[in-house]
């Protein structure tokens, strides 16, 4: 039973979710995919990720979505993920901003599924038009990541799109889930589409 429940609690998302990176004014929705990439350094064949749903070396895919509340104070979202790093399934995550100026955002975020979940502090900090360093430093119950710390840089060539390259360590100092004389080194890429909806809540125009 203990290592069925460490097989499902494996089953989280590769990294720590969207970019955060503030939509325009007008905007209330994001969707987006991510592609990470990762492996146990040193690696070893007798690492025990090895021995549970996940491999301890690989490639995963997410994709999410979300919408942005209160003034772009507050974002609610979905997710679902795959692969061999992360085994299959879904979510979801909240992102709470206690700062969001211009150039500087900082906020808290949650995210949780089925035997997983994890809280963080996003940060970012825009460094000139376009272009966003940020960092999401988290801890969660998963079973590569206790801790997890992951540094981007985003761009956004406009309104609408916006690409994001990360690189990230996540560590379990206390050997709860993963050995903790490894580390798990990842690097992520992230596209994503941003727009207003069709609704005309908020009092927005329909994006047609």
């Amino acid at each position: 039973m203990i290592a069925l429940l460490l097989a499902l609690s494996g089953c989280a998302p590769p990294g720590v979710g969207p970019p955060p990176v503030p939509l325009a004014a007008d905007q209330r929705f994001e969707a987006g995919g991510i592609l990470t990439g990762g492996s146990m350094v040193p690696y070893s064949e007798d690492l025990r990720c090895q021995y549970f749903l996940q491999a301890c070396a690989g490639l995963s895919a997410q994709a999410y979505g979300y919408r942005a509340f209160f003034d772009h104070r507050l974002d609610v979202g979905l997710t679902a993920f795959g692969g061999n790093t992360s085994g299959f399934g879904a979510g979801g995550f909240l992102r709470l901003w206690y700062l969001d100026e211009p150039d500087f955002r900082l906020g808290g975020e949650l995210h949780a599924g089925l035997f997983w979940a994890s809280a963080g502090v996003p940060v970012a900090k825009q460094v000139r038009p376009g272009w966003w360093l940020y960092a999401s430093p988290s801890v969660g119950v998963r079973y590569i990541g206790l801790l997890r710390l992951p540094v981007g840089v985003s761009w956004q060539p406009n309104e609408r799109l916006l690409f994001s390259m990360e690189l990230g360590a996540s560590w379990d100092p206390w050997g709860l889930f993963q050995d903790p004389e490894a580390v798990f080194v990842f690097g992520s890429f992230t596209g994503a589409y941003r727009f207003r909806g069709r609704s005309g809540v908020d009092g927005l125009p329909i994006d047609e």
